[in-house]
């Protein structure tokens, strides 16, 4: 079902639920930069709500205070619109409730997930958003938005796709949101299904690490292996046999401590749940005094060329500055992509589903990040 005619009917408005946190605030600004549409900020705290709203652009954006967990407040929130953006988190926490509104009211949906239970629930709506013919575009962040689309292209021209290896690295002076943070260290300590060799593999949360080397200023980088919902869309997506994902921080200290934190989670010393977590991200607070605020995101596909000769190819996006735009991009580009009418097929999609790889470059390029692209 193509559902480009609907756009004319449909109020150019985007609203946006999180919107004055730390990664739906950006998301906002890419938003006002990248199309004309209205903005909603839907929101709890009226105070930070108001603070996004000064500083983007009062003119362009609503404010609308509630909670996203009330079914009347959403709905009503989103009525007429043409697109719904989740940016709340933890998603490990969040619930379908913007989902089901955005259904019932035959209004487009767009999240920031990256939780690999959350992005499965919402698969497991597809039939009722066919039905209502929407989209529900989902892991429209940096995990596994961005991975999914670089890998997407390192895999251009590959005959298979053998291993996606994603690397996320985080800069000391990024401003830290209990959400973002939170998902990153869900898997702390804990047992996760990954996925090797074509079979799924027993994994424990920031117990494992692995040298990246990212281009300069970032350079080498022990990072650690986490649970992200890459897992199961690169399979999808390309057809790989092993994934792995690995994350870290700018402070090698810290990733040590978030390690030790982990075994001292299995052993009973420290309790699980989001406790740790917050924790853990008031930690990460005293490093921010130096370093990079920039950061980095790295996809190496590995696999065999149209000849079937061994390949691997790497792409490096990287933030010079500000690394939490990465995330924002994903889902901005997909709420503007909806307003302006461009044809996407009813049903739940992932960002590397239906974003054209090379215009996603020229889209990153155009906002001032670097892309470095390598092969061997």
């Amino acid at each position: 079902m193509d559902i480009s005619g609907i756009f004319g009917m449909m109020k150019q408005a985007i609203v946006v639920f999180g919107g004055s946190g730390v990664f739906g605030k950006r998301v906002v600004r890419e938003i006002l930069r990248l199309c004309k549409a209205q903005v909603t900020i839907a929101a709890r705290d009226r105070a930070r709500a108001e603070a996004v709203r000064n500083s983007l652009g009062p003119d362009r954006i609503d404010l609308k205070f509630g909670d996203a967990r009330d079914t009347t407040f959403v709905r009503e929130s989103i009525r007429g619109a043409t697109a719904a953006v989740c940016c709340l988190g933890p998603f490990h926490a969040v619930d379908l409730t913007i989902l089901e509104a955005c259904i019932a009211e035959r209004v487009h949906y767009i999240d920031i997930a990256e939780n690999r239970e959350y992005v499965r629930r919402v698969y497991s709506l597809d039939s009722k958003i066919i039905a209502a013919g929407i989209v529900a575009l989902t892991g429209h962040s940096s995990l596994p938005g961005s991975s999914s689309v670089l890998a997407k292209l390192a895999a251009g021209g590959m005959k298979t796709v053998d291993e996606v290896l994603v690397g996320l690295f985080i800069g000391n002076k990024n401003e830290r949101g209990a959400g973002g943070i939170g998902a990153l260290l869900n898997s702390l300590g804990e047992r996760f299904a990954g996925w090797e060799n074509g079979r799924p593999t027993c994994e424990i949360g920031w117990q494992r690490k692995l040298s990246f080397d990212f281009p300069s200023p970032v350079g080498e980088r022990d990072l650690y292996l986490s649970n992200i919902a890459d897992y199961d869309l690169m399979p999808r997506l390309l057809g790989s046999t092993s994934v792995r994902f690995f994350v870290g921080f700018e402070s090698r200290l810290m990733n040590r401590m978030i390690s030790l934190a982990g075994r001292l989670k299995r052993m009973g010393f420290l309790p699980a749940g989001p406790g740790t977590a917050r924790v853990l991200v008031k930690l990460g607070g005293l490093f921010s005094f130096t370093g990079y605020d920039g950061g980095a995101l790295q996809v190496t596909v590995t696999g065999e060329d149209r000849h079937g000769k061994a390949t691997r190819s790497t792409i490096a996006l990287m933030a010079d500055r500000e690394g939490q735009r990465i995330p924002a991009m994903p889902a901005a580009l997909a709420a503007c992509a909806l307003v302006k009418g461009e044809p996407i097929e009813a049903g739940v999609k992932f960002f590397g589903e239906w974003m054209n790889p090379e215009r996603y470059v020229e889209e990153l390029l155009l906002a001032g990040f670097r892309v470095d692209r390598g092969q061997s």
